[in-house]
């Protein structure tokens, strides 16, 4: 397992920051709503790891969003929302 310095992992949560606050206002734009999103976190899990977080939620609705990607980083990124800790997320 990969353990991040606290500069390390300070700088990744800076680039998602910067990602989701872009992402955010292009979705406001669209839906011509304001979009709130919160402060990242980020942990390195293992698929295991993964798979037991879901688990241990026992939620009804859970959004996974997977990225690969490569160079000189590589590996695979997870976003997960639980929906029961999601306020104002709307379900059609």
């Amino acid at each position: 397992m990969i353990n991040l310095t606290e500069l390390q992992q300070d700088a990744i949560i800076e680039l998602l920051n910067i990602g989701m606050s872009r992402a955010a206002s292009a979705l406001s734009q669209m839906v011509g709503e304001e979009v709130y999103v919160s402060i990242p976190s980020v942990d390195l899990l293992s698929r295991h790891e993964v798979a037991v977080l879901i688990m241990e939620k026992n939620s009804e609705r859970i959004i996974a969003v997977q990225q690969q990607f490569s160079g000189l980083f590589w590996g695979d990124a997870m976003l997960l929302v639980v929906t029961d800790s999601v306020d104002g997320l709307k379900w059609g």
